[in-house]
């Protein structure tokens, strides 16, 4: 029997899953909850084999909560089910630890391969990404253009330019100098080539990044 908790911060979204889980041969919902906080407290409390964890939580990122989350538990598996259908925030996804990645316009079919997989020690990804996803993933760090040369702290500061945060507030937020800020908005310009926020912003609008998902995360 599969032990699986389900962290979404839409309240519908955690229920509907957790009916379609139950429906499901060999699998049970062991406990939900709304935010990366809630996750960690059920890994310590219920130890679920398996989370399905959205990547938008409100108090975390999703890299930075698989992150912990296997910090809490090594050998639990994560599933990220996400609304961004861009491969970037897959590749990220899996080099955090996820052991699978899925779109919330896949199906119940997509979910029940990915939970079956991820209990053999398996990974899925969402078969609108996979192969853009392996090609990202084989692709050496040197050889990366785009918003796949970003780092986790260069991408993370991207989604604050997003929702219009300033560099002082980014700077809080994500716990580290305000000259560290401006380094990684000057990198951010070079990599993507382009000349201010504005543009920034365009460009990651066009590549599937809201800003959401842009809590604190580790280096």
């Amino acid at each position: 029997m599969q032990r699986i908790a389900v962290i979404d911060h839409h309240a519908v979204v955690r229920a509907g899953l957790a009916r379609i889980l139950e429906d499901m041969v060999g699998v049970t919902v062991v406990g939900q909850g709304g935010s990366a906080a809630a996750a960690f407290a059920l890994i310590d409390e219920k130890h679920p084999d398996i989370v399905i964890l959205d990547d938008s939580l409100p108090d975390m990122d999703g890299p930075g909560a698989i992150t912990t989350i296997l910090e809490h538990d090594e050998n639990a598996c994560v599933l990220i089910l996400s609304k961004h259908e861009s491969p970037d925030y897959a590749v990220r996804a899996m080099r955090a630890g996820a052991q699978g990645f899925l779109l919330k316009s896949d199906g119940v079919r997509e979910i029940e391969l990915a939970i079956r997989s991820a209990a053999v020690g398996g990974t899925f990804i969402s078969p609108r990404l996979r192969e853009a996803v392996t090609t990202l993933l084989r692709t050496p760090t040197a050889a990366r253009t785009g918003i796949a040369s970003l780092s986790t702290r260069e991408f993370q500061l991207l989604h604050h330019i997003v929702l219009g945060n300033s560099l002082q507030e980014a700077s809080r937020t994500m716990n580290v100098s305000e000259s560290s800020v401006s380094t990684y908005r000057r990198r951010l310009l070079d990599k993507l080539q382009v000349a201010n926020n504005a543009q920034l912003v365009r460009y990651a609008l066009e590549h599937g990044i809201d800003g959401e998902g842009a809590a604190p995360a580790g280096e």
